[in-house]
């Protein structure tokens, strides 16, 4: 039996998910994602960024009282650097290459807008009394605009916080309260730019060339210091040390069937550090990436972002990690309630194949006085692999499915249903998804087929596309209004990716991290306009920063069902709680074959299922 646990950060719900013994649904151990970093390496360098030149500071002004500020400094090179006020503790850093013009960022991640800012927030002469507006509207807004010029460094003074930039390296250091404190954390140099450098195959490379180095990153990236003795926390799901310095990680959702502890890039990478010096960093881009945790350099921390030509990061302080991460919500959405049901006994298995099944299952728990909140459907409800796609209920197995949700409901049962991204070539919508172009396509921008999906020829919904989240959410809705009350979206890393296939918004390296919490956008945008009494249950296996505002309930994957297996999911819980994720859980006893069933496996699984309702919310596979 497996059950699902749930931790969430702060406070604990207990439930426990009873599931049948997992089938596995492919042979091999890691599905082919296409990694984007596993090309035969080539040389680098990394371009060089110019000195200051001119800075300038721009104020808005709202009713007299507040404003929202935001510094930019030019450098000799043309590149160009903005510090802005965000929200109290909250500050945006970018950087944009020489030739390339400010551009609204397309953040997946971000959703409060910039706060406004009150004079005494950020005047030079003190965190008390506001210049008069008067003297702001006579004197120009560098009355009080917060910046000193030195002959060495500016100075910003941001929310009582101020901001160094270096006049020849272009570096930030951000520091406590008042200019005299130790610095909270410093770039090590300006952002870079990294590029492959000519040889005889490659002879005129650029940000796009194939060939990048293995494990680097064509792009931008950025490099800050790190202090003897910090720890740092977050990055998502890591079956690694909860402190995870030291590590280099990728920014690349992917999935490894039967994983056990060790395994350091997981179906939820986040672009979020949190430092134990009071600080947290959001890299606010989706693109393919890495962090490099102190491994590279045992005294620096640095990210990179492949193929982009401009760089935005939050810094979001505060005097402890609750401050921290309650302001970092703020900024990319709070974790909406769950439903109630949701908190109680969910069962599941691979899978229940009939309607007479699923009642006699019900029947069976309440005879024997077990509580029974919800039933999750696999595949079978729609008729197995082959039809993943037609969003119809196999009409042969459940001839009546409305029936059946309103009899499970009468005894306090939900139904929750699996789906996926991918539309089988034997689908019923094959013809109808593929000709109305919501599909990934190749280059020349034809339907890709990906043969190598582990249930067969399949295309891949272009979530990013209106009509195909339109298309998809009346599939949804039609279901909901049947009696479905809670959805499971499996595979939405997406667990096969070609890297050829692209997106509206662009090539798959370029939007792969973004798919999943578009795809989750769906039900949570669509809930509140349509089901606005009603919270949204979603067990997401995939997602990216701000994944939380959408009702998600993720789950760690298909974990070995070994002690490694159950050891590893401590710090996955954790490393997503304090990257903002509200809540977490694992299959317990975990998912895949069993290596033996010696008395230590079993007793693994034992202590898996009794370690539930010690955890927050479970759902069962």
């Amino acid at each position: 039996m497996i059950s699902k646990i749930f931790h969430q950060a702060g406070w604990l719900l207990a439930a426990v998910l009873l599931a049948a013994p997992a089938h596995a649904q492919r042979a091999d151990d890691r599905p082919p994602t296409q990694d984007p970093f596993g090309h035969p390496a080539v040389a680098m360098r990394e371009v060089p960024g110019g000195r200051y030149l001119s800075h300038k500071v721009y104020h808005e002004l709202k009713e007299g009282e507040s404003v929202r500020l935001m510094l930019e400094v030019r450098a000799t090179d043309g590149s160009l650097r903005r510090i802005q006020t965000w929200a109290p503790g909250v500050v945006k850093i970018s950087y944009f290459a020489p030739g390339r013009a400010p551009v609204a960022d397309s953040s997946v991640s971000v959703v409060q807008p910039p706060q406004p800012v009150r004079y005494e927030s950020y005047c030079q002469h003190g965190c008390d009394g506001p210049p008069p507006v008067e003297m702001i509207k006579k004197y120009g807004p560098d009355i009080c605009s917060g910046v000193e010029v030195y002959p060495d460094k500016l100075t910003f003074t941001i929310n009582c916080q101020s901001v160094s930039i270096n006049k020849k390296t272009l570096a930030i250091s951000l520091y406590g309260d008042g200019p005299n404190t130790a610095s909270l954390f410093s770039e090590a140099a300006p952002p870079f730019r990294r590029q492959p450098l000519a040889s005889p195959t490659n002879p005129s490379p650029n940000s796009q060339s194939p060939g990048y180095g293995a494990g680097e990153v064509a792009g931008t990236g950025v490099r800050f210091q790190l202090a003897p003795g910090e720890r740092l926390y977050g990055t998502g799901a890591r079956a690694l040390p909860l402190d995870r310095r030291g590590y280099r990680l990728e920014l690349y959702n992917q999935a490894h069937y039967g994983y056990q502890n060790g395994e350091q890039n997981l179906n939820v990478t986040l672009p979020v550090v949190l430092s134990s010096r009071g600080y947290l960093l959001l890299f606010d881009h989706y693109a393919a990436g890495y962090l490099d945790l102190g491994k590279k350099r045992a005294d620096a921390l640095e990210y990179g972002v492949q193929g982009l030509n401009s760089l935005s990061y939050f810094v979001v302080t505060g005097q402890n990690q609750a401050e921290i991460l309650d302001r970092y919500t703020a900024l990319t959405g709070r974790q909406p309630l769950p439903p109630r049901w949701a908190l109680g006994l969910i069962q599941s298995r691979f899978g229940y194949r009939s309607q007479a099944e699923m009642l006699a299952v019900a029947d069976r728990m309440h005879r024997e006085d077990f509580p029974l909140d919800a039933l999750v459907l696999d595949l079978y409800w729609f008729g197995g692999t082959t039809r993943q796609g037609d969003f119809r209920w196999d009409a042969a197995n459940f001839p009546d499915p409305a029936g059946m949700m309103r009899d499970l409901k009468a005894q306090g049962v939900n139904t929750i249903l699996i789906s996926e991204p991918y539309v089988m070539r034997t689908s019923l919508n094959d013809s109808l998804v593929r000709t109305r172009g919501l599909v990934g396509t190749t280059a020349a921008g034809r339907p890709f087929t990906v043969g190598s999906f582990w249930a067969g020829p399949a295309s891949i919904l272009d979530v990013f596309r209106p009509a195909a989240r339109t298309w998809l959410w009346a599939q949804y809705k039609r279901l909901h209004d049947q009696g479905a009350a809670g959805w499971w979206s499996d595979l939405g890393e997406p667990e096969n990716h070609p890297l050829a296939m692209q997106h509206r918004l662009g090539t798959t390296p370029q939007v792969h991290n973004a798919y999943g919490i578009t795809w989750a956008g769906i039900f949570q945008d669509n809930y509140a306009k349509e089901y606005p009494n009603e919270r949204l249950f979603n067990l997401a296996r995939s997602g990216w920063a701000g994944m939380q505002r959408n009702s998600v309930f993720p789950w760690s994957g298909d974990i070995s069902r070994t002690w490694s297996g159950l050891q590893a999911q401590v710090p996955i819980m954790l490393g997503m709680g304090q990257a903002g994720v509200g809540y977490m859980h694992s299959d317990a006893g975990g998912f895949g074959p069993m290596p033996s069933r010696t008395p230590s496996c079993t007793r693994a699984g034992s202590s898996w299922r009794r370690s539930a309702p010690s955890c927050a919310r479970t759902p069962t596979r």
